[in-house]
């Protein structure tokens, strides 16, 4: 039984993604780039939240992503010719806590900080003639914090005034 006050949600999600590509302008000159990619991961979230008061909500999450490579990315091979099967996907852990906190009627002020480490990330690793080809990068890394205030002054007016810091970086290096 969960303590007072005190919420658990737990889930997943199953993705699975298949790209095909049939070329049927195959001549001289002009090879068979036909060409497949298939991708797929199951991803778990956790988060907990506490309700200290009626007015006053802590919480925390921790979940991993997945993000495949669009046909736009897929589009072209560093070498050669065909879909770009050397692409993967990227796959992250998210980690976030927080507060929600309704100080007066119709004020709410929402503060976050938040970690978000990836792996294969998917960057440019050339443009060149209206051909971009796609990588994965290495490690990246996303730190910050999030602060916003909501209130509902009168019926008619309204205010919604947010705060954001980032910190993005490469980890390591581009593949």
């Amino acid at each position: 039984e969960m303590p007072q006050g005190l919420t658990a949600t737990a889930g997943f999600r199953t993705s699975r993604v298949r790209y095909d590509s049939a070329d049927r302008f195959v001549a001289a000159g002009n090879p068979d780039d036909s060409g497949s990619a298939s991708y797929q991961a199951t991803n778990p979230v956790l988060g907990i939240s506490w309700r200290a008061s009626p007015s006053l909500n802590f919480y925390a999450n921790l979940g991993r992503g997945f993000e495949t490579p669009t046909f736009t990315e897929l589009a072209y091979r560093p070498v050669g010719t065909g879909l770009n099967t050397a692409l993967s996907a990227a796959r992250s852990r998210h980690a976030e806590i927080g507060a929600k906190w309704k100080w007066a009627e119709g004020q709410r002020l929402d503060a976050a900080v938040f970690d978000i480490a990836t792996r294969d990330e998917i960057v440019v690793a050339s443009s060149s003639g209206g051909r971009t080809v796609y990588t994965n990068a290495g490690k990246t890394r996303r730190t910050g914090i999030e602060l916003t205030h909501s209130a509902q002054w009168t019926p008619e007016w309204r205010s919604h005034l947010a705060l954001s810091t980032l910190n993005a970086s490469f980890a390591e290096t581009v593949s």
